[in-house]
């Protein structure tokens, strides 16, 4: 395996759009396998697997290239496609999409608020 950065590059509608890594393709066999998969066969480091799957939750969401799905973080590791271990670390990232609660409003504010 080479080596593997947080977002891919693609061309969408002529601009240059970057999305995170969804997953990872094992070469010998062309099997997918999700980041989390591959942190528990020891492709990647912890370290490494935390950092996408961050990338996903603060853009899109979880992606489970093997069902071809974007997910909540949430659903992600009620299903699996991430560890319980994970779970705390990518809300706090996914909350750069959803938002906090202000505790005294109760409104819903962005990160920069």
């Amino acid at each position: 395996m080479e080596s593997i950065s947080q977002t891919t590059t693609i061309r969408q509608n002529g601009w240059k759009v970057r999305e995170p890594v969804a997953g990872i393709v094992l070469e010998k066999s062309g099997e997918k396998i999700t980041i989390y998969q591959a942190m528990k066969k020891r492709l990647l480091k912890p370290g490494t697997a935390l950092a996408l799957l961050e990338a996903q939750a603060a853009t899109v969401g979880i992606i489970d290239p093997i069902g071809n799905r974007i997910m909540p973080v949430a659903d992600a590791v009620k299903e699996g496609v991430v560890g319980p271990e994970m779970r705390e670390k990518l809300l706090t990232a996914e909350k750069a999409i959803s938002g906090y609660v202000d505790p005294y409003t109760s409104q819903i504010i962005s990160v920069y608020q």
